[in-house]
């Protein structure tokens, strides 16, 4: 796994990050004004995922489908942003609305996806990234979509997400500045070797005892959630 690591990446180990802020899906909810607000308060870097919905709107949504969120069986790629935030009982952000809110309060880590059939989803979170003064990375467990913003954004920090689909083929690439593991696949003893050239994160942390075993494996972990009275 040899990486020669080029780009400024200590924004990712400055704090830890969790998935769609601080939240519990009771009173505070994922990827909300809320919970953004609450991981700034907490000193949090904040994992986000963009998704393109039907009538090309960059929104901030943790799934490919509308189930476990809106209780829905469209996808999101398949619906209109009007008809989301018609259907949702909390506001759906879009990226520019994110932007806004962080400010570069803290560090950002986007999750996008390679099930779009034309460049207009890259060059659209590239337009919304252009004047972004803040911290900010970019990771997808497609490679397709790391090769093409390694090739036409080389001054962006772009990771190779590695999940149980494709942990077999990260050995292989190395047009990335990290990699972002499921701590389920790998040993603690693989990853503290592959740190020597590597930065690597750790992603699918659910709780508090995972957190403490993990973060002197990883340069850093990525959590599913955590409760603000957990803080």
């Amino acid at each position: 796994m040899k990486k020669l690591l080029e780009k400024n990446l200590s924004f990712l180990d400055q704090v830890p990050f969790m998935h769609g802020g601080v939240f519990d899906n009771k009173k505070i909810y994922e990827n909300t004004l809320v919970a953004y607000n609450s991981a700034i308060k907490n000193n949090i870097g904040i994992k986000t995922d963009i998704r393109l919905t039907l009538d090309h709107q960059l929104i901030c949504f943790a799934d490919e489908n509308e189930m476990r969120m809106l209780h829905t069986e469209d996808k999101v790629n398949d619906d209109t942003y009007e008809n989301i935030i018609y259907i949702a009982k909390y506001p759906i952000l879009k990226l520019h609305d994110v932007l806004e809110i962080v400010d570069g309060k803290t560090p950002l880590l986007f999750e996008v996806f390679g099930i779009y059939k034309s460049s207009y989803y890259e060059n659209s979170i590239m337009e919304e990234l252009a004047n972004y003064k803040g911290p900010y990375a970019i990771e997808s467990n497609d490679l397709g979509l790391v090769k093409w913003f390694y090739k036409n954004h080389k001054d962006v920090v772009i990771g190779y997400k590695v999940d149980k689909v494709n942990d077999h083929k990260f050995h292989f690439f190395y047009n990335y500045d990290f990699i972002d593991i499921d701590v389920e696949l790998s040993k603690d003893k693989d990853i503290r070797k592959g740190r020597e050239c590597s930065f690597i994160l750790g992603h699918n942390v659910f709780n508090d005892f995972e957190y403490e075993n993990k973060i002197t494996v990883y340069n850093n972990l990525v959590c599913e959630t955590k409760l603000e009275n957990d803080l």
